[in-house]
């Protein structure tokens, strides 16, 4: 973990509300995992930022021939709006690298299950499984076609892809636990990643239950500090009380209490 400016270099927009912010900083770019997060200011004025608090986001891809890397940003408040506004060549302060990872069992079936912008851990997963020579699976749901951001990022990797909508407009009509209910059916000992909404997730782990698949979860919580000064990111588990950001936030799914987990 350390504090250090990065570069912004790229921004692209991928709809109304979502942007791929890519950074530049050689550290990160080599050693980032998939799962871990970093703490990013929403303001470059590090004397009296506004907002202050700086904001969790998950390492979405790695670029280390080029030193780089990038997020996926949704614009939901006055912090992620000041964010996709910085201009090229702003100097971000941010903490990371931070939180734990992903672990691969390369004897199963790797499969993904995003919701939304759930789907921000998953592409560095993806750049390392493809590094490997393994095809994971994703299942990826969205209200509509145009919010399946950064789908096609996925497929230059070579990833099976399988899409719902909830209106229809591209792939299943309806929630993606559907077409993931029914792989669960035809394929045995999968290894279950699941990132997205309180309501996916808890769908998701009936299934991983049914189906006695592993499960790994990151969960999505407000940070003040990432780190664990703050303890506002607390998950309640089998185990007690858990701070996402300093033991998560990739936790085993099974371990889960769902009635805790309403921040999530």
């Amino acid at each position: 973990m350390r504090y250090f400016a990065a570069p912004l270099v790229e921004k692209r927009q991928l709809n109304r509300d979502n942007f791929l912010l890519y950074f530049r900083d050689e550290e990160i770019a080599s050693t980032a995992l998939p799962g871990q997060f970093a703490m990013i200011a929403a303001d470059t004025n590090i004397a009296d930022p506004f907002p202050i608090l700086m904001r969790p986001f998950s390492f979405f891809g790695v670029d280390a021939e080029n030193r780089r890397f990038s997020i996926l940003i949704k614009v939901v408040g006055l912090g992620t709006q000041l964010m996709v506004q910085f201009p090229i060549g702003a100097q971000v302060p941010m903490i990371g690298p931070l939180g734990n990872q992903f672990e691969l069992c390369p004897w199963k079936q790797m499969v993904m299950v995003a919701g939304g912008v759930g789907i921000a851990p998953f592409y560095l997963l993806a750049q390392k499984l493809s590094g490997r020579g393994t095809q994971p699976v994703l299942f990826y749901g969205a209200r509509s076609r145009d919010d399946l951001v950064t789908m096609e990022e996925f497929q230059s990797l070579n990833v099976e892809v399988h899409a719902a909508t909830e209106d229809g407009s591209y792939g299943t009509r309806g929630f993606v636990t559907e077409p993931l209910a029914r792989f669960l059916q035809a394929h045995a000992d999968c290894d279950l990643m699941a990132c997205g909404p309180h309501a996916m997730l808890a769908a998701v782990t009936r299934l991983a239950k049914l189906h006695r698949s592993s499960l790994q979860i990151s969960v999505e919580c407000f940070m003040g500090c990432g780190f664990g000064a703050c303890f506002g990111c607390a998950v309640e588990t089998v185990d007690g009380f858990r701070l996402a950001c300093r033991y998560g936030p990739v936790f085993d799914g099974h371990k889960l209490k769902w009635d805790g987990l309403s921040h999530v």
